[in-house]
């Protein structure tokens, strides 16, 4: 995949997760109380971004290891599997919220890497946008049921919900700007 193709997809795809949490924040009113506590705890959308997440870690580590050393190539993904069922049996509660944590950091990496790579416009802005969007998934991370927390106190409190909204549609918006910027300049 060349550096473009990265760069493109990545922010895409900040942009789309952004926007889609945003809209789910704005249309989140209560209608839907189980959902709350049951999304955080998804057991099978949670081990399919999962893995999604492992398999695209996988070049990332690779770059770490020697040519010499026996994780290379074709015994890391066996080793990022093996990692996966280690997850879901180890923590088989939050696996959803745990997914996400990593894919929110893993994506917040990525955006500052290709950023900078790509001298996106306005790119202290987007690096501002991305550590918050980063921080958002530590923050799920370090207490996955946080996220649990989160969507129950958003249906119920009115300025938690739109606040919510109005950070993942700027967030998104920071993605989206930077992405027509850079292929605009």
């Amino acid at each position: 995949m060349s550096g473009h193709t990265l760069f493109v997809l990545v922010f895409a795809v900040w942009a789309l997760f952004s926007f889609a949490a945003g809209a789910v924040f704005a249309v989140f009113n209560g209608k839907y109380p189980a959902l709350a506590v049951k999304f955080p705890r998804e057991k099978m959308a949670g081990s399919f971004l999962a893995a999604v997440l492992l398999i695209a870690l996988v070049p990332h580590v690779e770059e770490l290891f020697e040519p010499q050393s026996i994780f290379v190539q074709g015994y890391l993904l066996w080793i990022a599997a093996a990692v996966l069922f280690l997850c879901i049996v180890m923590y088989a509660d939050f696996i959803f919220a745990r997914a996400l944590a990593g894919a929110m950091i893993f994506g917040a990496y990525l955006a500052l890497r290709e950023g900078f790579g790509f001298a996106v416009p306005l790119y202290p802005f987007v690096a501002v946008c991305a550590f918050l969007f980063g921080l958002t998934g530590i923050v799920i991370g370090a207490k996955p049921v946080w996220l649990r927390v989160w969507l129950e106190k958003a249906k119920e409190k009115t300025w938690l919900r739109y606040g919510s909204c109005i950070y993942f549609v700027l967030t998104g918006l920071c993605a989206l700007i930077a992405l027509i910027l850079n292929e605009i300049i």
